[in-house]
């Protein structure tokens, strides 16, 4: 019995001595994954010389948009609800809404995605029209427990 608890004392111990722990996405600052990805993001606008939106919208995912910060340099970021998007929409014609992908991994690096939608007023039905060109993997790696940025890549279509 004696033998039993303490081997798995020392198995508890050795497993969190080894194992690596990323406590940031609750913070609403730049260690934040989900904001380093954004930032990384409109950092990709500015070198590819594509015009860095004043606003993004970001559709509400209360477990991915609630540490979410809100301006990165002169970007707002703005979580809105679905039911909030036909009233931007009427109001402002178009917008786009990004939507969020929780933290994955693959080939031994996290990545987040997230896609741009184009939302208008779908003209041959009531509703709205969604439309995207393809999404945007914003990829690191995880070491000494910092995620460090690799790249991004864009999946267009």
């Amino acid at each position: 019995m004696i033998r039993s608890i303490l081997l798995i004392i020392v198995s508890i111990i050795c497993i969190s001595l080894t194992g690596q722990i990323s406590d940031n996405t609750n913070r609403k600052d730049q260690s934040n994954v989900y904001n380093q990805s954004f930032i990384r993001y409109l950092k990709y606008l500015k070198n590819e010389n594509i015009n860095i939106p004043d606003t993004i919208y970001i559709e509400d995912d209360y477990k991915l948009t609630d540490s979410l910060m809100t301006r990165i340099g002169n970007t707002r970021l703005l979580v809105i609800k679905l039911s909030e998007v036909e009233k931007l929409v009427n109001k402002r014609k178009s917008i786009t809404l990004y939507r969020l992908f929780p933290l994955e991994y693959k080939n031994h690096e996290f990545y987040i995605s997230f896609v741009p939608f184009g939302v208008t007023h779908n003209p041959n039905e009531d509703g709205l029209f969604y439309s995207n060109s393809g999404s945007f993997w914003v990829i690191f790696d995880f070491y000494n427990g910092v995620f460090r940025f690799k790249k991004i890549d864009n999946n267009g279509i």
